[in-house]
């Protein structure tokens, strides 16, 4: 049967699953859910912006603190941002997926989107 690669059983019933999720629409990525991912990176730049400022001007050991709590933040979406748009999860378009990934894997991560999927996919 063509719904069973190498006649497993399993394989169909996945390949089925696979087929009926993409019909529904459940492999569709609503914008909004990558808008909200990028407000809360701007939120982190600016909070990380607004505690470099202050702890010059303070040197208050809390602005230091805070404002590696916000790049802890801005590294994880952006990490997160970068794995789901090479994986052209977001967009589903590879090319701007693939733009998408270079923007928060090699500007705000510091990590080549393109060397990342290349190594990851493997």
């Amino acid at each position: 049967d063509m719904d069973k690669p190498g006649g497993s059983t399993f394989q169909g019933d996945w390949m089925k699953l696979n087929d009926k999720f993409e019909k529904d629409g459940r492999y569709k990525t609503p914008l909004s859910f990558l808008y909200s991912r990028i407000a809360i990176l701007v939120v982190a730049v600016v909070g990380m912006i607004t505690m470099i400022h202050l702890y010059c001007a303070t040197a208050s050991c809390i602005s230091f603190v805070v404002g590696c709590a916000c790049m802890a933040g801005i590294w994880q979406q952006a990490g997160f941002l970068m794995h789901d748009t090479m994986h052209n999860h977001i967009l589903h378009n590879r090319k701007g997926d693939q733009r998408l990934g270079f923007i928060f894997g090699n500007v705000f991560l510091g990590v080549s989107g393109r060397w990342w999927r290349d190594e990851h996919n493997e």
